[in-house]
């Protein structure tokens, strides 16, 4: 039998390491991959093309210079082999790991936040009993995690789990996560500013995505325990990201509160007393309607103090509004008020009453038949059919358990449509002040983010909604509650 010379026979040996290596490499690349660490994988068909078209084009380049063949297969598979390794760690390192809130577990203890994986180290925050965390690696003693705000850092091991039980929150720092007196809400706290902005990200630099008004609640499950740290308390897989300065939460404010607070500074500082009429204004509108006309007053005062006016709040508006608000009735005289108004439609000249539409009426003015339409209520109210068109939405129901009549759902207001309560025929022309003068003792209206959105309930059943734009009225719409 022949011994295999391995110093003659080069363009084996070479293959046979190469093959070796290349395994070895792909072994440890998958590995990485599972891991999350995403690069370029290449298969051994890939590998076999390249390292052919590789050979061919360093022998073509060669010839060119030198004028003459002077590359074998042997002198190519050792460049391989020196270069091949690197390509690997390179392209390995090169790769960042992929986070995707898809990945999120729950953590079942409160804990902190380290900088590094030692107890001595610095706490970069507090995470409450039932955290949203992404596991980035792992130690004996540590898990190397990404907390909701995009805080990352190390947390002592603890048990893991994928879902929610209920269960007690032993030891967890009220301070830092609320719940409530009786102890079993989400952790949370309160807006403590008037008008504060939500990010996208948690920086100033990110887009604002909305505002949320003073004394609102914001529920999270990390703290951040460092200066100008952010909170975040969108949606647990980050498709609705919501973040806000940690630094405006804080307890529930009490109007009384704020209102001593704003005496402290009052012809003092003229800046901060803008500020604490801004949340007067605010947490009167929310829950303290009995000092809405003090309240409104000391705030148009003070921006005329300081020379400066809201763009966004018509002052003169809210006052009208709060005293009509102030004559609201009980709520049985508010609905006996209400029915003797007979409110009713006038639709392109034909005057029209909910639960007295008939289908050849929703024809004769031009309406289409529709089984369903968009965005319908997914509980509840379930409409027989639909006629519609642009402007007009008719909802029809059995009505006595035998009788099948249409209601208005939703109506453009304009000049040919019209809602019609008592004598006042609120169309497309008709001013917002005249509905507030006449209505006002009705109405139940979000002055702080809807401010010319106004309800007219229905007792248990639902209620009217009428939507103004520059001071006109363009949508009527009706609600059922589920």
């Amino acid at each position: 039998m022949q011994k295999l010379n391995i110093k003659n026979n080069s363009a084996l040996a070479a293959p046979v390491i190469l093959s070796a290596l290349f395994t070895y490499s792909l072994t440890n690349y998958l590995f990485l991959e599972s891991l999350g660490y995403h690069g370029l994988l290449f298969t051994a068909g890939s590998l076999v093309c390249v390292y052919q078209i590789g050979f061919f084009l360093c022998t073509f380049i060669i010839r060119i210079i030198f004028k003459k063949r002077i590359v074998n297969r042997s002198l190519f598979h050792v460049l391989i082999l020196i270069i091949l390794p690197s390509f690997f760690g390179l392209t390995v390192q090169a790769q960042e790991k992929k986070v995707s809130w898809d990945d999120y577990i729950y953590t079942t203890a409160w804990g902190y936040l380290y900088s590094d994986a030692s107890e001595r180290s610095q706490r970069l925050g507090v995470f409450a009993t039932h955290a949203a965390i992404i596991v980035l690696d792992s130690t004996t003693s540590y898990y190397h995690v990404m907390v909701s705000n995009g805080d990352i850092g190390f947390i002592e091991r603890q048990p893991l789990v994928g879902r929610l039980f209920a269960s007690k929150y032993y030891g967890e720092p009220s301070e830092y996560f609320y719940r409530g007196k009786e102890g079993f809400q989400s952790p949370h706290r309160y807006v403590q500013v008037a008008e504060l902005r939500v990010r996208s990200g948690p920086s100033t630099e990110c887009n604002v995505v909305g505002k949320v008004a003073i004394n609102e609640m914001a529920f999270f499950d990390y703290w951040p325990l460092y200066e100008d740290g952010w909170v975040y308390f969108g949606d647990t897989r980050h498709r609705e990201p919501k973040y806000i300065q940690a630094k405006y939460l804080g307890v529930e404010l009490k109007y009384e509160d704020v209102w001593q607070a704003y005496k402290s500074v009052e012809g003092k500082d003229l800046q901060r007393e803008l500020i604490f009429v801004g949340r007067l204004r605010e947490i009167a509108w929310k829950n303290n309607h009995k000092h809405l006309p003090q309240t409104l007053r000391l705030y148009e005062e003070v921006y005329h103090r300081a020379g400066q006016k809201n763009p966004r709040i018509d002052i003169e508006q809210e006052l009208l509004l709060a005293e009509q608000i102030g004559l609201k009735p009980d709520h049985s005289t508010y609905l006996q008020e209400w029915i003797r108004l007979d409110a009713h439609y006038r639709i392109r000249g034909t005057i029209l009453h909910d639960g007295r539409i008939s289908d050849r009426q929703a024809q004769q003015i031009g309406l289409k038949y529709a089984k369903s339409i968009p965005d319908a209520p997914e509980c509840g109210w379930e409409p027989l059919h639909f006629y519609l068109d642009k402007d007009v939405v008719l909802a029809f129901e059995t009505y006595n358990e035998e009788k099948i009549a249409g209601s208005v759902f939703s109506l453009a207001l304009t000049k040919d449509n019209a809602w019609i309560v008592g004598k006042e025929i609120i169309d497309g022309t008709y001013a917002e002040n005249d509905f507030i003068r006449k209505f006002g003792r009705f109405i139940d209206v979000d002055r702080v983010f809807a401010p010319h959105v106004y309800r007219i309930m229905l007792g248990d059943a639902g209620f009217y909604q009428i939507t103004f734009e520059n001071g006109r009225p363009i949508l009527f719409q009706c609600f059922f509650y589920c």
